[in-house]
């Protein structure tokens, strides 16, 4: 099954993504939203582990969220500079595409368990 021929996983999908976009901005706050989103996709990553791998590498991406939001708390007080907010910026993005490609394989994944379930 491709994500795409099931509507309710693809509106799915396609939603989360609209979420990231929609935060994609520069500032502290849309990184934070950005985090927040991020920190949805990695508890359902977390729950839905199929393996001790998955479980790990889910658990360490929440970890550098944790880390990034209080950067993120930090660059909201006065004195931060740019170049700080770009490095955030740049590691919130690249946890973004990891999580959201692994977010979008899981519930690929579930949804054909789901379907072999219901065969």
């Amino acid at each position: 099954m491709r994500i795409y021929n099931d509507p309710d996983l693809w509106k799915m999908v396609k939603d989360q993504f609209a979420r990231l976009v929609h935060h994609g901005g520069n500032s502290v706050d849309d990184m934070l939203s950005t985090i927040e989103t991020l920190r949805e996709q990695v508890s359902y990553l977390v729950e839905s582990a199929d393996d001790e791998d998955e479980l790990r590498r889910a658990k360490a991406w929440g970890k550098q969220l944790d880390k990034c939001d209080h950067a993120a708390r930090l660059l909201k007080t006065p004195g931060s500079s740019k170049s700080e907010r770009s490095a955030l910026k740049t590691r919130v993005e690249a946890l973004r595409s990891d999580i959201l490609n692994a977010f979008i394989i899981e519930q690929e994944e579930d949804a054909r368990a789901r379907d072999a379930l219901e065969s």
